[in-house]
């Protein structure tokens, strides 16, 4: 709901990026979906949310560099199959390549299953790339038990044309899960934060 009551302070945080160095932003979008809007009485506003969003990285950026268009995981295993959660995606994936998205961000997807079903959804849908990043647990597992090279190439499969870790899976795994997810040959992010689905 910043993107739109208070863009200032959404664009004030990329910038603040950008002055550091950043050339490459993702979108205040990750809670952008209709379900997740609904609770706050905002789903009617799914399509400016998404779009301001979007608008909001591109312009802090001046036309050099990349926006991420992000999707967030849903709250509950397996609900990305729901119709009203596949509907609701494809409704942000629509409006944000409708702006320009460079590519998606599938961002903190726990279970290996659920970033499968939205990036095929997004290669339906879009011309736009798929980084699918992962949030595994300390072991270097998805919340179903997968390895990361088992899900590495699952996605790659699947049709993701870069691979991530997001937020996880904590300083002691990390570069073993890096090396699993650049066997499947596909670019590899590593997105920030050490924190973990178990909160170390």
């Amino acid at each position: 709901a910043l993107n739109e009551a208070r863009p200032e302070a959404v664009a004030a945080l990329h910038e603040a990026f950008v002055a550091a160095g950043a050339r490459l932003l993702r979108t205040h979008t990750a809670g952008a979906h209709p379900l997740l809007l609904a609770p706050h009485a905002l789903e009617g506003r799914a399509e400016a949310l998404n779009n301001s969003g979007s608008a909001l990285a591109r312009r802090a950026l001046g036309g050099a560099g990349f926006v991420m268009g992000t999707l967030g995981a849903p709250p509950r295993a397996g609900a990305v199959h729901e119709p009203d959660w596949q509907r609701g995606h494809a409704e942000q994936m629509i409006y944000l390549s409708d702006t320009g998205v460079d590519f998606f961000l599938l961002h903190h997807f726990d279970r290996l299953e659920d970033a499968l079903a939205v990036t095929r959804q997004a290669r339906r849908l879009s011309d736009a790339p798929v980084l699918a990043a992962l949030r595994l647990d300390p072991a270097g597992r998805t919340a179903e038990g997968h390895d990361a090279a088992t899900a590495a190439a699952a996605l790659a499969d699947a049709g993701a044309g870069a691979l991530g870790l997001s937020c996880g899976p904590g300083p002691a795994a990390l570069p073993a899960c890096g090396d699993a997810l650049r066997r499947a040959g596909l670019p590899v992010a590593v997105l920030a934060g050490l924190a973990t689905p178990d909160g170390e």
